[in-house]
């Protein structure tokens, strides 16, 4: 819907140029104006993709593992805001994207909300989600139950076991996602160690074969 908006608005313009339309007149000219606009709505859709941060994590059919997911992160310095208030536009727009997950923004006293969103393609329905990084103190994980509500999970060192969903050495959670349906996850970190964002995303399968072995 989106490029052929684009597509529709282009021609409009077209149109409006003065004797514009009066030089196409063979079909050799109308190809390559086809060919022209195909490939000038492909760059334009393209920058207002890049514009408005939309990283998606595409899970093809046949993979089990995704590591080095797309992400954008917002450093909350005074810790003052809560889950209802990362919807907010002024808020998203403060949303930056992370080129290197495995980078380390050290000792922080700030709170730090990363945003992340998939498109599920493969038959795989359980996913696990997990931080490979032992020391974080305090994760929350919101993500969309079924009536499209959020809810809140809970993990981190600091955190009791019992609100686990898993038993594991690193903050993990499940993620159920069907086929074709695409799922925008966030999480809210905070630790007195040091802050990596080492994301991993595992098929149930996969992750209990990497849980046995490791």
């Amino acid at each position: 819907h989106l490029i052929f908006s684009i597509c529709v608005k282009i021609l409009d313009n077209i149109q409006r140029r003065e004797g514009l339309m009066q030089k196409i007149i063979c079909p050799l000219n109308i190809l390559k104006c086809v060919m022209m606009l195909f490939a000038f709505c492909t760059i334009y859709t393209a920058e207002i993709v890049r514009a408005e941060g939309y990283d998606i994590n595409v899970i093809e059919e046949n993979q089990e593992v995704i590591d080095n997911l797309l992400f954008s992160v917002f450093e909350d310095r005074e810790k003052k805001y809560q889950f209802k208030d990362i919807s907010s536009r002024d808020l998203q727009e403060k949303f930056i994207r992370v080129s290197n997950a495995n980078q380390s923004v050290g000792y922080s006293q700030s709170a730090y909300w990363l945003k992340i969103k998939f498109l599920n393609k493969s038959f795989s329905r359980q996913w696990y989600f997990n931080i490979e990084y032992t020391l974080l103190n305090n994760v929350q994980f919101f993500v969309q139950d079924k009536t499209g509500q959020y809810i809140k999970k809970q993990g981190g060192n600091l955190s009791p076991r019992s609100e686990y969903e898993r038993s594991y050495r690193n903050p993990l959670f499940l993620l159920d996602m069907n086929t074709g349906e695409t799922k925008e996850i966030y999480l809210r970190i905070e630790s007195n160690s040091t802050i990596v964002f080492p994301l991993k995303l595992f098929s149930e399968e996969a992750f209990t074969r990497y849980y046995v072995f490791e």
